[in-house]
This record gives C-alpha cells, sequence and structure tokens, in this order.
C-alpha cells in the first residue's frame, strides 16, 4: 500500500513538474513577445518623431538647423536610414553635393526598399555638375 501511494504521489511530482515545465516556456514566451513588442513600438515612434521634426525644418527651410538636428541623432543612432535620409537631403539643399551623394547612397545600404526614394536624388546630384 505505501508503495502505491509513494508510485502515486511520484506520478504527481512528475506530473506538477511537467505543468510548471510548461508554463514557465509559455511565460517567457510571452514575456519575450511582449519585450518585442515594446522594443519595436519605441523603434517606429522614434523614427516618427525623427521623420516629424526633420520634416518640419524641411519645409521651414531651415536646413542648417536640419544639419545640426541630423547630425545630433546620428550620434545616437548612426544606422538610421531616417537620418541620414534627411541629413542628405539637407546637405542637397545646402549644395554640398558630394555629401549628399555620399548619404543617400548610405540609405540605400541601410534600406534596400528605399531606392525608388533616394534614386531621383541621387540622379539630379549626378546630373549636376559638380565642382
Amino acid at each position: 500500500m505505501e508503495t502505491e501511494i509513494i508510485n502515486f504521489l511520484q506520478e504527481i511530482k512528475f506530473l506538477l513538474m511537467l505543468i510548471l515545465g510548461i508554463v514557465s516556456i509559455l511565460f517567457l514566451y510571452l514575456a519575450t513577445k511582449e519585450i518585442s513588442r515594446i522594443f519595436i513600438t519605441r523603434t517606429i515612434n522614434r523614427d516618427n518623431v525623427i521623420n516629424f521634426m526633420a520634416s518640419e525644418l524641411y519645409d521651414k527651410e531651415d536646413f542648417l538647423e536640419l544639419e545640426k538636428y541630423c547630425n545630433e541623432k546620428l550620434g545616437k543612432h548612426p544606422n538610421n536610414p531616417y537620418v541620414v535620409y534627411w541629413l542628405a537631403r539637407a546637405h542637397l539643399k545646402l549644395n554640398n553635393f558630394n555629401s549628399a551623394l555620399e548619404m543617400f547612397k548610405k540609405v540605400k545600404e541601410l534600406e534596400e526598399g528605399w531606392d525608388d526614394s533616394v534614386d531621383p536624388y541621387i540622379e539630379k546630384i549626378n546630373n549636376t555638375s559638380l565642382p
């Protein structure tokens, strides 16, 4: 009788450990998913702020301030295509064609899907007589 009770308790212990393992894996999955969502949301929000601020400066034709803003952001986010893109546009408006061209090429390296947005500027620079 005692042996049967011990075996039964061992089976219950095994099942409880199995349930605990499954719950732990599920918890880790949900925690990882939530952390990922927070990170993605934060990145999207950061990029939206950068785009908003940069487009405001561009629309005001304050290209020196736009260049300054982008250089500050570039220090924190050197591979952010939005920052590089707006910096390239500022350089283009400031007639820094060589720098603008390099920046537009960098955008294409960072984000392959941006060709349609960047290629017209590269073509415009290539058709401009550079010093």
